[in-house]
């Protein structure tokens, strides 16, 4: 469904579940803070940031521009998304 702009969403489901890492201090997070991608698209990603207990801290759009990406939880080679 195309947005109101008329720009269609392209999904990035080989994203879907990756474990990110916050580059920088973002809206009240910080830098290092790590999140898991619920729904990614070509140029951002909804990603949830929880607490130790799985509780939902927040849940915000962003670029990939400010996060490190990871396929793989387990994973310490970061796959990198070009924009």
């Amino acid at each position: 469904m195309p947005l109101p702009s008329g720009d269609p969403l392209v999904r990035r489901p080989e994203f879907d579940y990756a474990l990110v890492v916050l580059h920088a201090r973002t809206s009240g997070l910080p830098a290092g803070a790590r999140g898991v991608i619920v729904d990614a698209f070509e140029d951002r990603a909804i990603v949830e940031f929880a607490d130790r207990r799985g509780r939902t801290l927040d849940l915000l759009t962003l670029p990939y521009e400010v996060m490190t990406v990871y396929k793989h939880p387990e994973s310490h080679e970061p796959d990198r998304v070009a924009v």
